[in-house]
């Protein structure tokens, strides 16, 4: 009983520091997309896999979206694709990694590439 009190204790203990050793939120890439708030969009980056939050591995990110947006890629690499699905006026992607790259997609169901290593 003594040695099965023990055990328990020494997982919770893990289960409650694994978010320590988490991803501290301000690493990764800082993105920004600007578009029209009718202009919808669909943004896939493919990155090397890392570990998120202590749980498990990620290699993409998938956000389906209308109008304009932000975040933060949990990487430092990514390979992107932005593709617009409709609305008025461009949807423009920008990346933030020694320099500002963007990518601009105008025509509906054609994507473009972004990449950033």
């Amino acid at each position: 009983m003594r040695r099965g009190l023990a055990l328990l204790a020494a997982l919770a203990a893990t289960a409650i520091a694994a978010p320590a050793t988490a991803q501290p939120a301000n690493t990764g890439l800082p993105y920004r997309i600007e578009a029209e708030r009718g202009a919808e969009y669909r943004l896939v980056c493919k990155f090397r896999a890392i570990r998120t939050w202590g749980r498990m591995l990620a290699n993409q990110y998938k956000v389906r979206d209308k109008g304009p947006s932000r975040g933060r890629l949990p990487s430092d690499n990514a390979r992107c694709v932005l593709t617009k699905l409709g609305g008025r006026g461009a949807v423009v992607l920008t990346i933030v990694k020694g320099g500002v790259r963007t990518a601009r997609a105008e025509t509906p169901g054609q994507p473009v590439k972004l990449t950033v290593s």
